[in-house]
């Protein structure tokens, strides 16, 4: 009687750490999740944003992009943006999640994260570090603090000739040739309106069959 006590206590006691360390390990997964969710951007609206500018650390080289009513410009080039890249660039800025934290912001983790060899990005007041990729996470520095985080789209911000500006249509080249083209065009359209009521006016009146 005694031993079944015994055991009934121990097998309850088996029963407790269990669903103990169960409940723990769900807790600490539902938080990393919860972590995992935090967006770099809490709120982002792309119509509201006016200014982009990226740098690359490792070539020193700087772009910018200004907002002029509904067009993007490339800021020291007389040209507009690249419509659909800098759609690209707003539409992933909006979902880039920071994912896991690693810690405050040390001056080693400039080369052994890859910053030296990575981007600087601006998106109006804020300023992020995007650094190496290691598998499915990247280097990211926000606010002095360094994350690997899930985004996996670092290519959006860089061109592999370094030109943002959009292809524009060139405007036709006026010829004597297209301008006497155009003329008879317009001469042989005014000629068949004229004949038209002419050969309506040929056509024998139908006669009614009685």
């Amino acid at each position: 009687m005694k031993r079944n006590i015994i055991l009934a206590l121990m097998l309850f006691f088996l029963i407790g750490i269990y669903y103990f360390g169960k409940s723990k390990t769900e807790s600490k997964v539902e938080e990393n999740i919860k972590k995992e969710s935090i967006k770099l951007f809490k709120t982002f609206s792309a119509s509201s944003v006016k200014e982009i500018s990226i740098t690359n650390t490792e070539k020193n080289e700087k772009v910018e992009f200004t907002k002029d009513n509904d067009n993007w410009k490339v800021k020291d080039k007389n040209c507009n943006a690249d419509k659909q890249s800098i759609e690209t660039i707003l539409q992933k800025v909006s979902v880039i999640r920071l994912g896991e934290k690693i810690g405050k912001w040390q001056p080693e983790y400039m080369q052994k994260y890859g910053f030296d060899k990575g981007l600087e990005i601006k998106i109006d007041s804020t300023v992020f570090n995007l650094g190496k990729q290691t598998g499915s996470r990247i280097a990211l520095k926000h606010s002095d603090k360094l994350y690997l985080s899930p985004f996996r789209d670092k290519h959006v911000f860089s061109k592999y000739d370094n030109n943002w500006c959009g292809k524009e249509k060139k405007p036709e080249k006026i010829t004597e040739s297209t301008e006497k083209d155009k003329s008879e065009k317009e001469k042989d359209k005014s000629e068949k309106k004229q004949d038209k009521p002419e050969k309506e006016k040929d056509k024998p009146a139908n006669k009614s069959s009685k």
